[in-house]
């Protein structure tokens, strides 16, 4: 912002005997701080709708049209308290249609909406329609939470001899993957399928801090033999460093006897995840990019043409950094 608008907003929020033109002001205030249209809705409980006019009314005419004594933003049917009403309803319980909401919207409000007008306050209010998340019921939430403080305090203090990775193995089947996209009504979009079931095992490692920097080891089976040539391959690439803590879950060639044996001499530390935590994993972002960027409706006529892809989108990790950067974020 201009230092003479933000002067001028300071000014409105001091002064203003409406709570919306108070409000008006405070939202070009917060944008031009850093928070975003949704973290800017939810902190003042305005529409993700309104927040967004707000938005672009004063970067199309400024202070003078965001100020206009005459403006009027669109409420909808319900009241600011209502929406509330609903937004804390729709956080305690899973509605899986519109059509649900519409009802409970009659049978609550007295208010009737059209499943279209009820989609669209849906998404002023923040949400969209998506898939729920299975998570294991066998976690320990309480030994994730600790486990997490102490790979915290790990990532933020690493030294320059030290690197922090995350490992994991993954076992795409050559096979499509069905998914999502724009299919004009009435019509099907069919993606050839093979009917093996040939599998390519890899293990690798992804580095915390710089997350195109992945190592990994295509074999017959991923076992106690293929993870310590890993680690080798692991120990040259970061032939720099003079300790090296990988990330792991509890596979049992990871535990196995001639692995601890061969770990004892060498600089890699294996820090194991929780049990059934593998939503801590950095890397398991990384395996659900990669089946979306090359298996999800990807046809490959032969297991090789399969491997080659999935090969070939390692080598070129380089060109999807923008997009890792953004996904494979210290954040759990």
């Amino acid at each position: 912002l201009p230092a003479e608008d933000r002067k001028l907003l300071r000014n409105i929020q001091k002064f203003a005997k409406e709570s919306n033109r108070y409000i008006r002001a405070t939202v070009i205030l917060m944008f031009d701080d850093g928070y975003t249209p949704t973290q800017i809705s939810n902190i003042l409980s305005v529409s993700l709708s309104s927040t967004r006019r707000y938005l672009s009314t004063y970067q199309e005419g400024g202070i003078e049209a965001l100020d206009d004594d005459n403006f009027v933003a669109y409420s909808g049917k319900l009241n600011d308290d209502q929406l509330k009403e609903l937004d804390v309803a729709l956080s305690k319980e899973l509605y899986l249609t519109a059509a649900q909401i519409v009802t409970y919207i009659k049978n609550t409000f007295h208010v009737e909406y059209t499943e279209n007008g009820v989609t669209a306050l849906l998404h002023r209010l923040g949400y969209s329609y998506k898939k729920t998340q299975p998570t294991s019921s066998k976690a320990d939430p309480e030994a994730q939470k600790v486990f997490l403080d102490q790979m915290n305090e790990l990532f933020e203090e690493l030294q320059e001899d030290e690197v922090l990775c995350c490992m994991d193995a993954v076992h795409p089947t050559h096979n499509v993957r069905s998914a999502y996209g724009w299919i004009k009504k009435g019509k099907e979009y069919y993606v050839p399928s093979n009917s093996g079931r040939d599998r390519v095992n890899i293990n690798a490692t992804l580095n915390t801090k710089e997350v195109t920097d992945v190592i990994t080891h295509t074999s017959d089976t991923v076992d106690t033999e293929s993870t310590i040539t890993l680690f080798k391959e692991v120990e040259a690439h970061y032939s720099n460093k003079n300790t090296i803590y990988i990330i792991c879950d509890n596979a049992r060639y990871y535990r196995s006897k001639k692995l601890i044996e061969w770990l004892k001499m060498s600089k890699i530390k294996l820090v194991f995840l929780p049990p059934y935590s593998p939503n801590l994993n950095l890397i398991e972002r990384l395996w659900k990019y990669m089946r979306k960027t090359v298996i999800d409706y990807h046809y490959y006529k032969t297991r090789q043409e399969f491997t080659e892809a999935i090969e070939n989108f390692f080598k070129d990790l380089k060109s999807h950094e923008k997009a890792l950067t953004s996904l494979l974020t210290w954040r759990f």
